[in-house]
């Protein structure tokens, strides 16, 4: 069957004559269920230009022909389905898919750079499926959700992100020269992957150094360093402060818009807690937090968790699921919350631990070592 299309393609290559004469070249393709009146458009992705289309044919082939293409990042759409291709005018490009569903089905031949966007685009879809599902499954336990299964349901949040957190970094090493390596760099954190990030600038310097998405990685990467400088200089600024020091003020709103500042919580004991919903570590260590201050908030303990989202709905949703009951606050500016920087936070979670009168006592507290600070507080 692969061999009749292809041989169907080429057919199609023919019929419009010698079409690489004069740096041109083409996209042909053939798409199941068309109609014969389907539009397929075709432009650079990221810059204004022209964009060249194509009408389906009854049998379901297209041919669209271009000229002078640089190594860059294209969008073929299809019925508002859109896919990126990774091509130049030296390639002949043959495509295929569903005409009702073309991103899920398609497949590209003539392209080695488009071929792995294809593999990134299957496992992409996998892993957002699986985590949907995971959270479809969670959501139906509603209040009624024991601790047992909120603890499992991080644990399998968690199982499910690192082999795809893997196949990202392997992709990026396996495959270094492809500038498919920077629509994968878009799921890795800019400043915790720095220096992945640098190594691909580096690698596609001379593939693609023009191109819209290669300038749009230079940027990011510059953005980066700079706020990698900032936070480090930010965390030794507060690290200078020290232990038995007034911590900073943070005043910021509740998920209802109110300002809570910490400075009303003194008299307590506050664990000052840096997270966020899309932080998996943040999100395993939530079940020790939230039975922690189960057991001590009695005794004069408190939590005052400062989130580092930037997505209102996906920070409370998160306060729900994980059942975290004490105070929440967040200016939802991610790495440019003015309480992070405060506080020098570099990486999440983070935590510091305040007395009384609002000294700073221990930092970066978690796990069995939180839990062994607080018993020696509290005495049991």
């Amino acid at each position: 069957m692969k061999n009749v299309l292809i041989a169907c393609l080429l057919t199609t290559y023919a019929a419009c004559g010698n079409i690489q004469e004069a740096g041109m070249t083409g996209i042909a393709g053939k798409l199941e269920n068309a109609t014969g009146n389907e539009t397929i458009t075709f432009q650079n992705n990221g810059k204004l230009g022209k964009v060249d289309s194509a009408t389906v044919n009854t049998d379901g082939s297209f041919l669209i022909k271009v000229k002078n293409m640089p190594l860059d990042f294209y969008k073929l759409t299809v019925n508002e389905s859109s896919v990126l291709l990774i091509m130049d005018s030296t390639q002949k490009v043959l495509v295929q898919g569903d005409a009702n569903d073309f991103r899920s089905t398609y497949s590209v031949q003539g392209s080695p750079d488009s071929e792995l966007l294809v593999e990134q685009v299957r496992k992409d879809d996998e892993f957002r499926k699986e985590r949907k599902e995971l959270e479809k499954a969670f959501k139906s336990l509603g209040m009624n959700a024991t601790q047992e299964q909120k603890e499992k349901y991080i644990a399998d949040q968690n199982a499910l992100m690192e082999p795809y957190y893997n196949y990202l970094i392997n992709f990026i090493d396996e495959h270094p020269k492809s500038p498919a390596c920077i629509t994968v760099s878009n799921n890795l954190h800019p400043i915790q992957e720095l220096e992945r990030y640098k190594k691909i600038r580096e690698n596609l310097k001379d593939v693609i150094p023009m191109s819209n998405s290669y300038l749009s990685l230079k940027k990011k990467i510059a953005d980066s360093e700079r706020q990698a400088k900032e936070l480090k200089a930010q965390e030794q600024s507060a690290k200078a402060g020290g232990l038995g020091n007034e911590a900073p003020e943070i005043d910021l709103p509740n998920p209802e818009g109110v300002n809570v500042p910490l400075s009303s919580f003194r008299g307590k004991y506050v664990l000052v807690d840096f997270w966020a919903s899309w932080c998996g570590p943040c999100r395993r260590e939530n079940p020790n937090v939230v039975k922690l201050y189960e057991k001590y908030k009695d005794d004069g303990f408190e939590v005052y968790g400062v989130s580092l989202d930037s997505n209102k709905d996906r920070w409370i949703k998160a306060i729900a699921q994980d059942r975290l009951s004490w105070t929440h606050v967040s200016d939802l500016a991610k790495w440019n919350s003015i309480a992070a920087r405060a506080y020098g936070v570099r990486s999440i979670p983070h935590t510091v631990l305040l007395d009384k009168e609002g000294n700073i006592m221990s930092i970066k507290l978690r796990g069995a070592a939180l839990e062994a600070k607080l018993a020696e507080l509290f005495g049991h």
